[in-house]
C-alpha cells in the first residue's frame, strides 16, 4: 500500500512538473506562468485538473478570414471590403494606433446612440429585428432560456418565416440553458443557429478557458447593437441574488457597422466549421450623423495582444480625464503602470465598480492591487447596485462602449468587441451618464487595506497570488 501511494505521489509530481514546464513555455504573461508553475509544483493533485481546463492561453485553429486575407463570400475579398470604406475613412494621426489594432478604419458618417439598461436595449433590439428586410446577425455570450431569451427567439423566428436570413451564435459555456427544444424550434424555422465552442473533439469537454464574450446584433448591414448586455431576465432585475441591474449598450448606424459584421462573420465561420453568412458589404451612411468610430475586436487568436494594447493606447492618450467602468478591476502590471503614469500627468482617473457583495473573491483580488495605487490620486467608486457596464471616457473626445472587462480574461482569453467613438458630442453624452453614475456611488478609500481585519488582509494577500489567473 505504501509503495502504491509513493508511485501515485511520484506520478502526480512528475505530471505537475511537466505541466509547470508547459505553463512556463505557453503562458501569455510572466505572472500567469509563475502562478501556474508554483501551484502545479506545490499542489499537483489539486491544481492539475484546473490547469487542464483553464491553463491554455492560446486559441488554436481559429480561422480568421480577415487576417488570413481569404474570401468572405464568393465575390468579396477582404481587401475589396476594406477598400469600400475608403470614401468614408477618417484620416487622423491621433487614431492611427487604434486603427491598426482594430484592423478596420475609423470612418465618418456614423451615428451612435447610448442605451441605458436592459429595457431600452431590448426594445431597440426588437425594433431593429422587426425592421430587418434581408438578414440578421445575432451573437451573445449569454442567452438564457427565460422570458427574455424566449422573446428574442420569437422575434427571430418571426423574421425567418418572413424570408429574412437569420444567423444566430451563442457561446456554449455562457449559455448552458440553450439546448434541445430551444434550438430545434429555431432551426425548424430556418435559423442557422451555431454554438461557439472553445475546442473541438476530445479537447472540447476539457477546455473552458476561452469564451466568445461579444454581444452583437446586425440588421441588413445598416445598424448594429453592441455593448455589455446579454439576453437574460437578470438584466431586467429579476434575479433575486443580483436585484436591480445597471448596464450600457449602443446603437450604431453607418459604415462602421461593416467592422461589427466582419467580427460576426469570423465567429460564425469558426462556429459553423467553414460556412459564411450571405451579407451585403456595401457601407450605409447614417443620414443625420457624422460621428467617427470603429469596432475593435480582440481575442486569443490575435497575433498581438490587441485587448491590452488598446487599453494602453487609450490610457496613455489621456491628458485631462480618464473615467472607467468595469465589473472587475484586475488589470495586469502594464495597465497598472499606465494608470499610475496617467495620474502623474495630472489626469483625473476615476474607476467605477459594483458592490463587493456580488463578487467577493474578485473584490479581494482587486484590493490586493490597491497598495500599488495608494500614493496616487486614482479614485474608486462603488455603485449601489450591480453595474455590468464596460465603458471608457478619455478627455472630452474619445469614448468606448463594449464587452471588455478590465481583467486578464477579457484582456487575453476572451473574444471581445468594443465600439470606439472619437466624437465630442458622444463623449459629452458619456460624461453626463457617468457623472450621474458617480453621483449615485460611494467613494472607496484607497487605504482600505490598512484598516481591514486580519482575516480580510490574509484573504487579500492570498487572492493576489491568483490575479493573473482570474
Amino acid at each position: 500500500m505504501g509503495e502504491a501511494l509513493l508511485i501515485v505521489f511520484s506520478v502526480l509530481h512528475l505530471l505537475g512538473l511537466l505541466a509547470a514546464v508547459h505553463a512556463i513555455l505557453k503562458s501569455s504573461t510572466p505572472q500567469g506562468a509563475l502562478a501556474w508553475s508554483l501551484a502545479l509544483l506545490a499542489f499537483p493533485a489539486v491544481v492539475l485538473p484546473f490547469y487542464l481546463i483553464f491553463g491554455s492561453t492560446h486559441f488554436e485553429g481559429y480561422v480568421n478570414p480577415l487576417r488570413a486575407g481569404s474570401l468572405l463570400g464568393s465575390t468579396a475579398p477582404i481587401r475589396e471590403i476594406l477598400a469600400g470604406l475608403s470614401e468614408c475613412r477618417h484620416q487622423d494621426q491621433s487614431l492611427s494606433v487604434l486603427e491598426k489594432l482594430a484592423r478596420t478604419p475609423f470612418t465618418h458618417s456614423n451615428k451612435v446612440e447610448l442605451l441605458i439598461d436592459a429595457p431600452a436595449h431590448y426594445r431597440r433590439m426588437h425594433q431593429e429585428i422587426e425592421q430587418a428586410c434581408e438578414y440578421l446577425l445575432v451573437l451573445f455570450y449569454k442567452v438564457q432560456d427565460d422570458d427574455s431569451g424566449r422573446d428574442l427567439k420569437r422575434h427571430l423566428i418571426q423574421k425567418a418565416r418572413q424570408g429574412v436570413r437569420v444567423y444566430f451564435v451563442y457561446d456554449e459555456l455562457g449559455s448552458p440553458t440553450i439546448r434541445g427544444a430551444f434550438l430545434d424550434e429555431m432551426r425548424q424555422a430556418g435559423i442557422q443557429a451555431r454554438a461557439f465552442r472553445a475546442a473541438r473533439g476530445l479537447r472540447h469537454s476539457l477546455q473552458w478557458n476561452f469564451c466568445n464574450h461579444r454581444k452583437i446584433v446586425v440588421a441588413d448591414g445598416r445598424v448594429a447593437l453592441v455593448g455589455g448586455m446579454n439576453i437574460s431576465d437578470r438584466h431586467l432585475g429579476r434575479d433575486p441574488r443580483f436585484g436591480p441591474w445597471r448596464d450600457t449598450h449602443a446603437v450604431l448606424e453607418g459604415p462602421a457597422v461593416i467592422g461589427v459584421q466582419l467580427a460576426f462573420c469570423e465567429d460564425f465561420y469558426w462556429a459553423s466549421r467553414g460556412k459564411l453568412p450571405t451579407v451585403s458589404w456595401t457601407p450605409h451612411l447614417a443620414a443625420p450623423g457624422n460621428q467617427v468610430c470603429t469596432y475593435l475586436s480582440s481575442g486569443p487568436a490575435d497575433s498581438t495582444q490587441v485587448g491590452v494594447m488598446s487599453y494602453l493606447e487609450c490610457i496613455n492618450s489621456a491628458r485631462r480625464r480618464l473615467w472607467l467602468a468595469s465589473p472587475y478591476f484586475l488589470p495586469d502590471s502594464s495597465l497598472l503602470k499606465a494608470l499610475k503614469m496617467a495620474d502623474l500627468r495630472g489626469v483625473e482617473v476615476r474607476i467605477l465598480i459594483p458592490p463587493a457583495r456580488f463578487e467577493p473573491s474578485m473584490r479581494l483580488a482587486a484590493l490586493s492591487l490597491i497598495p500599488e495605487l495608494r500614493e496616487t490620486g486614482i479614485q474608486f467608486y462603488e455603485y449601489p447596485i450591480y453595474n455590468h457596464s464596460k465603458l471608457m471616457l478619455v478627455d472630452d473626445w474619445l469614448a468606448w462602449v463594449g464587452s471588455s472587462n478590465l481583467d486578464s480574461r477579457s484582456l487575453f482569453l476572451n473574444f471581445e468587441g468594443n465600439l470606439i467613438v472619437a466624437d465630442q458630442a458622444f463623449a459629452a453624452q458619456m460624461e453626463q451618464m457617468l457623472a450621474s453614475d458617480f453621483e449615485r456611488s460611494r467613494p472607496l478609500s484607497i487605504d482600505l487595506l490598512t484598516r481591514s481585519g486580519l482575516a480580510t488582509r490574509l484573504g487579500i494577500r492570498l487572492a493576489r497570488l491568483f490575479v493573473p489567473l482570474l
